[in-house]
C-alpha cells in the first residue's frame, strides 16, 4: 500500500470512527434517540442532588455541538471564557413545542455533524484546533453528557426511551 493509499485508509477509519461516536453505535444508548418519549414537563425537572435536569443538559450539548458545526463550516468560533457560558438556557421548557424544537435541533446537528463528516478535511485547522480535535472532544463530550441523560431518566423513572435501554 502507497503512502497515499495507507492516509486515505486511515482517514476513512478516522471518519468511521467518528461516525459512530456521533450515533451511539456500539456500548453506547442510540444518540438521536436519547431524548424520546420525554414528556416535556419532565425535562425540567431536576431529581433530588441533581445539579442539571434533562433539558439543561441538552441545551448545553446544543450550544457544543453548534460549535462542533461552525468549525466544520470554516467559521471563526467564540469560545467560551468560562464554564457557565455553555450552559445557556433555562432550567425547564416553556412548552411541549419548546422541548420539541430542542430535540429536533439536537438531531439536525447530529445528522449535519455527519454529513459535514464525510467531506472535511479533518486536518485543517480551525483556529486553536484541528477538525479533527474538534470532532472527538465533541463526540466525547455528547457521549458523557448522553450518558448523564440516561442516569436522569432512570431517576425520573422515564427510562428505557423507545428506542431501547440496552445498548448490546
Amino acid at each position: 500500500m502507497s503512502t497515499i493509499e495507507t492516509q486515505t485508509f486511515l482517514m476513512d477509519a478516522v471518519r468511521g470512527t467518528l461516525a459512530r461516536a456521533f450515533c451511539g453505535e456500539g456500548v453506547h444508548v442510540d444518540s438521536s434517540g436519547a431524548f424520546d418519549g420525554i414528556d416535556w414537563n419532565l425535562a425540567g425537572q431536576k431529581p433530588c442532588g441533581s445539579p442539571h435536569s434533562i433539558f439543561q443538559v441538552l441545551n448545553h450539548i446544543v450550544y457544543w455541538q453548534d460549535k462542533c458545526l461552525r468549525v466544520m463550516l470554516g467559521e471563526d468560533v467564540h469560545w467560551p471564557t468560562c464554564a457557565v457560558e455553555g450552559w445557556p438556557g433555562a432550567e425547564a421548557p416553556d412548552s411541549e413545542g419548546d422541548w420539541r424544537a430542542m430535540v429536533e435541533r439536537y438531531k439536525s446537528e447530529l445528522e449535519d455533524v455527519a454529513t459535514r463528516l464525510e467531506d472535511a478535511e479533518l486536518l485543517a485547522e480551525q483556529g486553536k484546533f484541528t477538525r479533527l480535535e474538534v470532532l472527538r472532544q465533541t463526540s466525547s463530550h455528547n457521549s458523557y453528557h448522553l450518558g448523564q441523560v440516561a442516569l436522569l431518566r432512570r431517576m425520573l423513572g422515564a427510562w428505557p426511551p423507545p428506542c431501547g435501554g440496552h445498548t448490546w
